[in-house]
């Protein structure tokens, strides 16, 4: 058996992968799939500037970015900011949206759009108690 090997470069790093694993008919094709999109995801959110200070946001593009800026951590009686820099569309699947911090987000003109058929949705979730949340420019 040949076996041939399959090069990918992402984001400035190379992975590399066994042809039988690009076989449409395979189940490690989907493995495959899911793995290149979750390292896609995770590089991007890697690449998230800013600091989450007022005077130098978080600089958020994407859902994964919007995420990933949520979950840092924040001084306690500190706010998150958070700063779009592109408009977002989100699907049901987009989970995680949850603020549990006193969160600023500003649109910077952008929008933050829903497109789905599930209306059972919520842009952002929260279970804390007594926060304090501003969005502007939205």
């Amino acid at each position: 058996m040949v076996l041939t090997i399959f090069c990918l470069f992402v984001f400035g790093r190379i992975y590399t992968y066994a042809d039988e694993l690009l076989s449409p008919s395979s189940e490690s094709s989907s493995n495959f799939s899911t793995e290149i999109q979750n390292t896609e995801e995770e590089i991007e959110s890697l690449a998230l500037a800013g600091n989450g200070t007022e005077s130098n946001p978080y600089q958020v593009s994407n859902v994964s970015d919007l995420q990933t800026a949520l979950a840092k951590p924040i001084t306690s009686g500190n706010a998150l900011y958070i700063q779009l820099v592109s408009d977002i569309v989100y699907r049901g699947n987009d989970k995680n949206k949850n603020i549990n911090k006193n969160t600023v987000l500003d649109g910077a003109g952008h929008y933050i759009l829903y497109n789905d058929t599930s209306y059972d949705q919520s842009l952002f979730e929260t279970s804390a108690d007594n926060l304090k949340g501003t969005s502007k420019n939205v």
